[in-house]
Protein backbone atom coordinates (compact mmCIF):
# COMPACT_ATOMS: atom_id res chain seq x y z
CA UNK A 1 0.00 0.00 0.00
CA UNK A 2 0.96 3.40 -0.92
CA UNK A 3 0.48 6.53 1.05
CA UNK A 4 -1.99 8.01 -1.84
CA UNK A 5 -3.60 4.39 -1.90
CA UNK A 6 -4.43 4.68 2.30
CA UNK A 7 -8.40 4.26 3.23
CA UNK A 8 -9.77 4.70 6.55
CA UNK A 9 -10.89 1.44 7.72
CA UNK A 10 -13.27 0.92 11.17
CA UNK A 11 -11.49 -0.83 13.48
CA UNK A 12 -13.65 -2.18 16.99
CA UNK A 13 -11.46 -2.00 19.90
CA UNK A 14 -13.09 -3.23 23.30
CA UNK A 15 -11.45 -2.95 27.20
CA UNK A 16 -11.49 -7.02 27.86
CA UNK A 17 -13.94 -7.57 30.39
CA UNK A 18 -12.20 -10.88 32.39
CA UNK A 19 -9.76 -10.10 35.13
CA UNK A 20 -6.19 -10.69 33.82
CA UNK A 21 -7.34 -10.36 30.26
CA UNK A 22 -5.36 -7.98 27.99
CA UNK A 23 -5.52 -6.77 24.41
CA UNK A 24 -2.60 -6.86 22.24
CA UNK A 25 -3.16 -5.74 18.52
CA UNK A 26 -1.12 -6.90 16.81
CA UNK A 27 -0.38 -9.62 19.13
CA UNK A 28 3.23 -9.23 21.24
CA UNK A 29 4.30 -12.53 20.00
CA UNK A 30 4.41 -10.76 16.35
CA UNK A 31 6.59 -7.35 17.94
CA UNK A 32 9.78 -8.91 15.30
CA UNK A 33 7.88 -8.20 12.97
CA UNK A 34 6.46 -5.11 13.45
CA UNK A 35 9.57 -3.76 14.35
CA UNK A 36 11.18 -5.00 11.20
CA UNK A 37 8.48 -3.41 8.99
CA UNK A 38 8.63 -0.36 10.74
CA UNK A 39 12.40 0.15 10.08
CA UNK A 40 12.57 -0.77 6.66
CA UNK A 41 9.13 2.34 6.52
CA UNK A 42 11.40 4.57 7.91
CA UNK A 43 14.62 3.53 6.32
CA UNK A 44 12.21 4.22 2.95
CA UNK A 45 10.99 7.72 3.57
CA UNK A 46 12.49 10.20 1.39
CA UNK A 47 11.45 13.98 2.47
CA UNK A 48 12.66 17.03 4.27
CA UNK A 49 11.53 19.39 7.14
CA UNK A 50 12.24 22.66 6.72
CA UNK A 51 15.44 21.66 4.15
CA UNK A 52 16.72 19.31 6.06
CA UNK A 53 16.84 15.83 5.32
CA UNK A 54 14.16 13.34 7.32
CA UNK A 55 16.89 10.70 8.03
CA UNK A 56 19.78 13.30 9.86
CA UNK A 57 17.10 15.27 12.01
CA UNK A 58 15.84 11.31 12.73
CA UNK A 59 19.36 11.24 14.00
CA UNK A 60 19.67 13.86 15.76
CA UNK A 61 16.21 13.81 17.19
CA UNK A 62 16.44 11.05 18.57
CA UNK A 63 19.95 11.63 20.55
CA UNK A 64 18.42 14.73 21.97
CA UNK A 65 15.45 12.04 22.99
CA UNK A 66 17.52 9.87 24.96
CA UNK A 67 20.22 12.27 26.16
CA UNK A 68 16.87 14.52 27.83
CA UNK A 69 15.32 10.89 29.04
CA UNK A 70 18.18 10.23 30.54
CA UNK A 71 19.35 13.29 32.32
CA UNK A 72 15.58 13.36 33.80
CA UNK A 73 15.26 10.03 35.09
CA UNK A 74 18.24 10.38 36.51
CA UNK A 75 17.17 12.84 38.71
CA UNK A 76 15.13 10.33 40.87
CA UNK A 77 15.73 7.03 39.83
CA UNK A 78 19.05 4.68 39.30
CA UNK A 79 19.64 4.68 35.10
CA UNK A 80 19.76 1.52 32.92
CA UNK A 81 20.56 2.00 29.37
CA UNK A 82 21.72 -1.24 27.29
CA UNK A 83 24.65 -0.32 25.42
CA UNK A 84 24.73 -0.50 21.36
CA UNK A 85 20.54 -0.39 21.23
CA UNK A 86 19.15 -0.74 18.12
CA UNK A 87 16.37 1.72 18.20
CA UNK A 88 13.89 2.95 20.44
CA UNK A 89 10.35 2.10 21.81
CA UNK A 90 8.02 4.48 22.65
CA UNK A 91 4.58 4.92 25.04
CA UNK A 92 3.17 7.86 26.96
CA UNK A 93 0.77 9.40 29.15
CA UNK A 94 -0.64 11.93 31.28
CA UNK A 95 1.26 12.72 34.77
CA UNK A 96 -1.81 10.77 36.33
CA UNK A 97 -2.54 8.35 38.59
CA UNK A 98 -3.38 5.70 36.15
CA UNK A 99 -5.96 2.73 35.71
CA UNK A 100 -4.07 -0.33 35.02
CA UNK A 101 -5.08 -0.75 31.57
CA UNK A 102 -2.78 2.08 31.29
CA UNK A 103 0.06 1.09 33.18
CA UNK A 104 -0.10 -2.21 31.60
CA UNK A 105 1.73 -0.41 28.30
CA UNK A 106 4.87 0.91 30.41
CA UNK A 107 5.48 -3.41 31.65
CA UNK A 108 5.13 -3.77 27.99
CA UNK A 109 7.21 -1.23 27.30
CA UNK A 110 10.23 -2.52 29.24
CA UNK A 111 9.29 -6.18 27.75
CA UNK A 112 9.87 -5.74 24.50
CA UNK A 113 13.16 -3.01 24.70
CA UNK A 114 14.24 -6.06 26.38
CA UNK A 115 13.77 -8.63 24.20
CA UNK A 116 14.74 -6.79 21.30
CA UNK A 117 17.50 -4.65 22.23
CA UNK A 118 15.70 -1.32 22.00
CA UNK A 119 15.72 2.01 24.14
CA UNK A 120 12.76 2.38 26.39
CA UNK A 121 11.55 6.00 26.69
CA UNK A 122 7.70 7.01 28.39
CA UNK A 123 6.68 10.43 27.32
CA UNK A 124 5.49 12.27 30.23
CA UNK A 125 2.30 14.16 27.97
CA UNK A 126 2.25 17.40 30.69
CA UNK A 127 1.31 19.96 28.07
CA UNK A 128 -2.62 18.08 28.81
CA UNK A 129 -4.73 20.11 31.07
CA UNK A 130 -4.52 19.53 34.67
CA UNK A 131 -8.19 19.59 34.80
CA UNK A 132 -8.22 17.70 38.71
CA UNK A 133 -6.96 17.73 42.19
CA UNK A 134 -8.94 14.23 43.16
CA UNK A 135 -9.50 10.52 42.49
CA UNK A 136 -12.40 8.65 42.63
CA UNK A 137 -11.08 5.65 45.44
CA UNK A 138 -13.29 2.74 45.76
CA UNK A 139 -14.07 2.03 49.46
CA UNK A 140 -17.08 0.43 51.93
CA UNK A 141 -17.34 -3.44 51.70
CA UNK A 142 -17.16 -6.20 49.63
CA UNK A 143 -21.24 -6.55 50.06
CA UNK A 144 -21.57 -2.32 49.62
CA UNK A 145 -18.88 -1.02 47.61
CA UNK A 146 -18.87 2.65 46.98
CA UNK A 147 -16.48 5.62 45.76
CA UNK A 148 -15.48 8.52 48.08
CA UNK A 149 -13.55 11.41 46.21
CA UNK A 150 -10.10 12.28 47.59
CA UNK A 151 -7.95 15.23 47.61
CA UNK A 152 -4.10 15.40 46.86
CA UNK A 153 -4.37 19.23 46.84
CA UNK A 154 -6.78 21.66 46.46
CA UNK A 155 -8.72 22.80 43.31
CA UNK A 156 -6.05 22.45 39.54
CA UNK A 157 -5.47 25.35 37.95
CA UNK A 158 -6.93 23.93 34.60
CA UNK A 159 -3.89 24.71 33.03
CA UNK A 160 -1.19 22.51 31.42
CA UNK A 161 0.33 20.25 33.88
CA UNK A 162 3.63 21.55 33.43
CA UNK A 163 2.70 24.74 34.91
CA UNK A 164 1.13 23.24 37.99
CA UNK A 165 2.07 23.91 41.60
CA UNK A 166 1.92 22.47 44.70
CA UNK A 167 -0.90 24.69 46.95
CA UNK A 168 -0.85 22.58 49.94
CA UNK A 169 1.39 20.08 50.79
CA UNK A 170 -0.03 18.76 53.70
CA UNK A 171 -3.05 17.74 51.67
CA UNK A 172 -0.45 16.37 48.82
CA UNK A 173 1.56 14.57 51.80
CA UNK A 174 -1.32 13.01 53.64
CA UNK A 175 -2.91 11.90 50.73
CA UNK A 176 -1.37 8.46 50.22
CA UNK A 177 -2.45 7.84 53.93
CA UNK A 178 -5.65 8.58 53.18
CA UNK A 179 -6.47 6.82 50.27
CA UNK A 180 -4.50 3.53 51.73
CA UNK A 181 -7.74 3.85 54.66
CA UNK A 182 -10.01 4.05 52.55
CA UNK A 183 -8.88 1.36 50.43
CA UNK A 184 -7.86 -0.82 52.68
CA UNK A 185 -11.14 -2.88 53.54
CA UNK A 186 -11.24 -4.19 49.87
CA UNK A 187 -7.24 -4.72 49.23
CA UNK A 188 -5.16 -6.18 51.60
CA UNK A 189 -2.15 -4.23 50.91
CA UNK A 190 -2.71 -1.64 48.84
CA UNK A 191 -0.23 -0.07 46.70
CA UNK A 192 -0.12 3.23 47.72
CA UNK A 193 1.39 2.73 50.54
CA UNK A 194 4.82 1.55 48.33
CA UNK A 195 4.00 4.35 45.66
CA UNK A 196 3.31 7.97 47.30
CA UNK A 197 6.35 7.73 49.79
CA UNK A 198 8.40 7.60 46.53
CA UNK A 199 5.84 10.75 45.33
CA UNK A 200 6.67 12.66 48.48
CA UNK A 201 10.41 12.47 47.40
CA UNK A 202 10.18 13.40 43.93
CA UNK A 203 8.04 16.02 44.53
CA UNK A 204 10.56 17.55 46.71
CA UNK A 205 12.75 17.46 44.18
CA UNK A 206 10.92 17.93 40.94
CA UNK A 207 8.98 20.48 42.94
CA UNK A 208 5.55 20.03 40.18
CA UNK A 209 3.31 17.53 41.74
CA UNK A 210 2.19 16.25 38.28
CA UNK A 211 6.03 15.57 37.55
CA UNK A 212 6.32 13.72 40.74
CA UNK A 213 3.32 11.68 40.41
CA UNK A 214 4.83 10.45 37.53
CA UNK A 215 8.68 10.19 39.11
CA UNK A 216 7.30 7.96 42.17
CA UNK A 217 5.26 5.70 39.79
CA UNK A 218 8.24 5.48 37.92
CA UNK A 219 10.28 4.76 40.69
CA UNK A 220 8.28 2.16 42.01
CA UNK A 221 8.56 0.35 38.19
CA UNK A 222 12.16 0.31 39.41
CA UNK A 223 11.59 -1.74 42.01
CA UNK A 224 9.31 -4.44 40.22
CA UNK A 225 12.77 -4.64 37.51
CA UNK A 226 11.37 -1.79 34.85
CA UNK A 227 14.67 -0.47 33.00
CA UNK A 228 12.85 2.44 31.24
CA UNK A 229 13.22 6.22 31.06
CA UNK A 230 11.07 9.24 31.12
CA UNK A 231 11.12 12.31 29.60
CA UNK A 232 8.39 15.53 29.83
CA UNK A 233 6.79 16.35 26.49
CA UNK A 234 7.57 19.68 26.70
CA UNK A 235 11.67 18.87 26.57
CA UNK A 236 10.88 17.42 23.56
CA UNK A 237 9.10 20.36 22.00
CA UNK A 238 12.12 22.66 22.74
CA UNK A 239 14.64 20.56 20.24
CA UNK A 240 15.71 21.74 17.14
CA UNK A 241 14.69 18.72 15.45
CA UNK A 242 11.02 19.76 16.88
CA UNK A 243 11.17 22.86 15.86
CA UNK A 244 12.11 22.22 12.03
CA UNK A 245 8.93 20.32 12.21
CA UNK A 246 6.78 22.94 14.09
CA UNK A 247 8.19 24.99 11.36
CA UNK A 248 7.28 22.59 8.36
CA UNK A 249 3.98 22.51 9.29
CA UNK A 250 3.28 26.59 9.87
CA UNK A 251 4.90 27.09 6.14
CA UNK A 252 2.27 24.75 4.79
CA UNK A 253 -0.35 25.56 7.25
CA UNK A 254 -2.81 25.68 4.17
CA UNK A 255 -2.14 22.68 2.76
CA UNK A 256 -2.46 20.55 6.68
CA UNK A 257 -5.64 22.20 7.35
CA UNK A 258 -7.76 21.11 3.81
CA UNK A 259 -5.65 17.34 4.42
CA UNK A 260 -6.45 17.69 8.01
CA UNK A 261 -10.30 18.23 7.90
CA UNK A 262 -11.13 15.95 4.88
CA UNK A 263 -9.99 13.16 6.42
CA UNK A 264 -11.41 13.51 9.58
CA UNK A 265 -14.86 14.15 7.89
CA UNK A 266 -14.15 10.76 6.78
CA UNK A 267 -13.87 9.81 9.73
CA UNK A 268 -16.48 10.91 11.22
CA UNK A 269 -18.71 9.26 8.62
CA UNK A 270 -17.06 6.38 9.38
CA UNK A 271 -17.24 5.82 13.05
CA UNK A 272 -20.83 7.47 12.75
CA UNK A 273 -19.57 10.31 14.96
CA UNK A 274 -22.16 13.57 15.04
CA UNK A 275 -19.84 15.59 17.40
CA UNK A 276 -18.04 18.40 15.74
CA UNK A 277 -15.43 17.78 18.51
CA UNK A 278 -14.69 14.05 18.36
CA UNK A 279 -11.89 12.92 18.15
CA UNK A 280 -10.85 16.17 17.61
CA UNK A 281 -12.02 19.64 16.47
CA UNK A 282 -11.59 20.62 12.33
CA UNK A 283 -8.98 23.51 12.39
CA UNK A 284 -10.11 26.91 11.64
CA UNK A 285 -9.57 29.71 9.32
CA UNK A 286 -10.21 33.07 10.57
CA UNK A 287 -9.74 35.91 8.16
CA UNK A 288 -6.37 35.20 6.55
CA UNK A 289 -5.28 33.12 10.01
CA UNK A 290 -5.37 29.32 9.65
CA UNK A 291 -5.05 27.43 13.00
CA UNK A 292 -2.33 24.76 13.16
CA UNK A 293 -2.84 21.57 15.77
CA UNK A 294 -0.06 22.87 18.61
CA UNK A 295 -0.57 25.14 21.41
CA UNK A 296 0.69 28.43 22.74
CA UNK A 297 1.10 30.01 25.69
CA UNK A 298 3.03 32.47 28.26
CA UNK A 299 5.27 31.07 30.84
CA UNK A 300 3.57 33.96 33.08
CA UNK A 301 0.24 33.03 32.20
CA UNK A 302 -0.11 29.57 31.33
CA UNK A 303 -3.60 28.91 29.76
CA UNK A 304 -3.39 27.00 26.75
CA UNK A 305 -5.19 28.74 23.32
CA UNK A 306 -4.92 27.14 19.44
CA UNK A 307 -2.07 28.75 17.74
CA UNK A 308 -2.55 30.04 14.45
CA UNK A 309 -0.91 30.99 11.74
CA UNK A 310 -0.46 34.02 8.48
CA UNK A 311 2.22 32.96 6.02
CA UNK A 312 3.40 36.06 3.95
CA UNK A 313 6.05 36.54 1.26
CA UNK A 314 9.03 37.19 4.06
CA UNK A 315 7.14 36.52 7.67
CA UNK A 316 5.28 34.45 9.06
CA UNK A 317 3.24 35.60 11.77
CA UNK A 318 1.92 33.09 14.75
CA UNK A 319 -0.98 34.24 17.04
CA UNK A 320 -3.70 32.70 19.66
CA UNK A 321 -5.89 35.80 18.34
CA UNK A 322 -6.26 36.75 21.52
CA UNK A 323 -3.45 38.06 23.60
CA UNK A 324 0.16 36.79 21.37
CA UNK A 325 0.87 38.15 18.06
CA UNK A 326 4.49 37.31 16.88
CA UNK A 327 6.06 37.86 13.73
CA UNK A 328 9.18 35.63 12.59
CA UNK A 329 11.52 35.98 9.51
CA UNK A 330 10.64 33.52 7.32
CA UNK A 331 14.42 32.69 6.02
CA UNK A 332 15.44 32.07 9.36
CA UNK A 333 12.04 30.64 10.78
CA UNK A 334 13.62 27.50 12.81
CA UNK A 335 16.41 29.74 14.70
CA UNK A 336 13.85 32.42 15.91
CA UNK A 337 10.95 29.65 16.70
CA UNK A 338 13.99 27.90 19.01
CA UNK A 339 13.95 31.77 20.61
CA UNK A 340 10.66 31.80 21.53
CA UNK A 341 11.06 29.34 25.04
CA UNK A 342 13.53 31.71 25.96
CA UNK A 343 11.44 34.78 25.71
CA UNK A 344 8.44 33.30 27.95
CA UNK A 345 6.22 31.99 24.19
CA UNK A 346 5.80 28.28 24.90
CA UNK A 347 4.59 25.92 21.71
CA UNK A 348 3.42 22.53 22.52
CA UNK A 349 2.32 19.87 19.80
CA UNK A 350 -1.58 18.72 20.55
CA UNK A 351 -2.50 14.66 20.47
CA UNK A 352 -2.14 14.21 16.20
CA UNK A 353 0.82 16.20 16.55
CA UNK A 354 2.63 14.87 19.42
CA UNK A 355 2.03 11.10 18.32
CA UNK A 356 3.14 12.36 14.19
CA UNK A 357 6.33 13.47 15.39
CA UNK A 358 6.76 10.65 17.90
CA UNK A 359 5.88 7.72 15.11
CA UNK A 360 8.33 9.44 12.26
CA UNK A 361 11.11 10.84 13.66
CA UNK A 362 11.64 9.36 17.53
CA UNK A 363 11.08 5.81 17.66
CA UNK A 364 10.69 2.83 15.92
CA UNK A 365 7.54 1.25 17.73
CA UNK A 366 4.78 3.18 19.03
CA UNK A 367 2.75 1.71 21.89
CA UNK A 368 -1.11 3.09 22.26
CA UNK A 369 -4.26 2.48 24.18
CA UNK A 370 -7.18 2.40 22.79
CA UNK A 371 -7.76 6.23 22.94
CA UNK A 372 -4.81 6.68 21.50
CA UNK A 373 -5.00 3.68 18.60
CA UNK A 374 -8.24 5.66 17.93
CA UNK A 375 -7.16 9.07 16.83
CA UNK A 376 -4.40 7.95 15.30
CA UNK A 377 -6.15 6.40 12.53
CA UNK A 378 -7.11 9.31 11.72
CA UNK A 379 -2.96 10.24 11.84
CA UNK A 380 -1.94 8.16 9.90
CA UNK A 381 -4.20 9.55 7.04
CA UNK A 382 -2.87 12.79 7.67
CA UNK A 383 0.93 11.54 7.41
CA UNK A 384 -0.17 9.22 4.19
CA UNK A 385 -1.22 12.84 2.33
CA UNK A 386 0.85 15.18 3.66
CA UNK A 387 4.31 13.98 4.03
CA UNK A 388 3.63 11.10 0.91
CA UNK A 389 4.81 8.59 2.65
CA UNK A 390 3.86 5.36 4.42
CA UNK A 391 3.07 6.15 8.39
CA UNK A 392 4.88 3.02 10.26
CA UNK A 393 2.78 0.70 12.61
CA UNK A 394 1.67 1.27 16.20
CA UNK A 395 1.02 -1.58 18.83
CA UNK A 396 -2.25 -1.21 20.79
CA UNK A 397 -2.10 -2.42 24.83
CA UNK A 398 -4.71 -2.40 27.49
CA UNK A 399 -5.66 -4.66 30.30
CA UNK A 400 -7.96 -5.76 32.76
CA UNK A 401 -7.67 -5.77 36.61
CA UNK A 402 -10.60 -5.83 39.06
CA UNK A 403 -11.18 -5.25 42.18
CA UNK A 404 -12.25 -8.42 44.33
CA UNK A 405 -15.85 -7.14 44.81
CA UNK A 406 -18.41 -9.38 43.07
CA UNK A 407 -19.52 -7.98 39.69
CA UNK A 408 -21.84 -9.36 37.31
CA UNK A 409 -20.26 -9.88 34.14
CA UNK A 410 -21.80 -9.42 30.56
CA UNK A 411 -20.58 -9.97 27.05
CA UNK A 412 -20.80 -7.93 23.76
CA UNK A 413 -23.16 -9.81 22.92
CA UNK A 414 -25.85 -9.00 25.69
CA UNK A 415 -24.88 -5.75 24.95
CA UNK A 416 -26.29 -5.39 22.32
CA UNK A 417 -29.21 -7.72 22.85
CA UNK A 418 -30.19 -4.72 25.81
CA UNK A 419 -29.27 -2.07 23.42
CA UNK A 420 -31.73 -3.23 20.89
CA UNK A 421 -34.39 -3.56 23.60
CA UNK A 422 -33.84 0.01 25.10
CA UNK A 423 -34.23 1.03 21.57
CA UNK A 424 -37.74 -1.36 21.11
CA UNK A 425 -38.58 0.48 24.45
CA UNK A 426 -38.21 3.94 22.98
CA UNK A 427 -39.87 4.24 19.72
CA UNK A 428 -41.77 0.58 19.72
CA UNK A 429 -43.50 1.19 23.24
CA UNK A 430 -46.84 0.02 22.37
CA UNK A 431 -45.49 -3.94 21.79
CA UNK A 432 -44.36 -4.62 25.29
CA UNK A 433 -47.57 -5.39 28.04
CA UNK A 434 -51.00 -4.46 27.78
CA UNK A 435 -52.28 -1.32 26.56
CA UNK A 436 -54.93 -0.62 29.11
CA UNK A 437 -57.14 2.15 28.57
CA UNK A 438 -58.98 3.11 25.72
CA UNK A 439 -56.65 6.44 25.29
CA UNK A 440 -53.15 4.13 24.88
CA UNK A 441 -54.68 1.83 22.01
CA UNK A 442 -56.11 5.10 20.03
CA UNK A 443 -52.45 6.35 20.57
CA UNK A 444 -51.77 3.30 19.45
CA UNK A 445 -53.73 2.98 16.51
CA UNK A 446 -52.51 6.25 15.65
CA UNK A 447 -49.17 5.35 15.26
CA UNK A 448 -49.69 2.21 13.63
CA UNK A 449 -51.33 4.54 10.79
Amino acid sequence: MTASTMTLKYQRLRTPIGDGQALQAPPLSEFANTLAANQQTLASQDFQLLGESIHSLRDRARQDLQERAIAWTSRYRDVDVADHAQGIVLAGHQPTLFHPGVWYKNFALHALARDHDLVAVNLIIDNDLSASSSIGVPTGSVAEPRIENIHFDDTSSFGPFEAEQLRNPQTFHSFGRRVYKSIQPLVDEPLIGQLWPYVIAAQRKLENPAWAIAAGRHRLEQDFGLRTLEVPLNQVCTTSSFVRFLGELLLRAAELREIHNRALLEYRRLHRIRSHAHPVPELAAVDDWIEVPFWIWLRERPRRNRLFVRVEEHTVTISDLESIETRLDRARLAEQIGQLERAGICLRSRALTTTMYARLVLCDAFLHGIGGAKYDQLTDQIIGEFFGVQPPQFNILTATHRLPVPVQLVDDRELTELDVQLRQLTWHAEKYGELETEQLRDLAEQKHQ
